[in-house]
């Protein structure tokens, strides 16, 4: 499962979604991952991004599920 982080942007008054280069530094250590571990598991990650997305978060929890969900026969 690609997991990819979502970035926002403004242009006057509206706001605008995206899709990010990466995850920042905040959200993975929201999640408990550091960024060594982060990039050892494949995560995308933007050194630059400081915000921190609570949608980003809840992305990285599912992930985190999933990844650890034992796998049906």
């Amino acid at each position: 499962m690609k997991v990819q982080a979502k970035v926002f942007s403004r242009r006057g008054v509206e706001r605008i979604e995206r899709t990010g280069r990466g995850f920042s530094q905040s959200e993975l250590g929201e999640v408990g991952l550091s960024l060594e571990k982060g990039k050892s598991l494949g995560l995308a990650i933007d050194p630059k991004r400081s915000t921190k997305h609570a949608h980003n978060v809840q992305v990285l929890k599912d992930w985190i599920e999933a990844s650890q969900a034992p796998t049906k026969k």
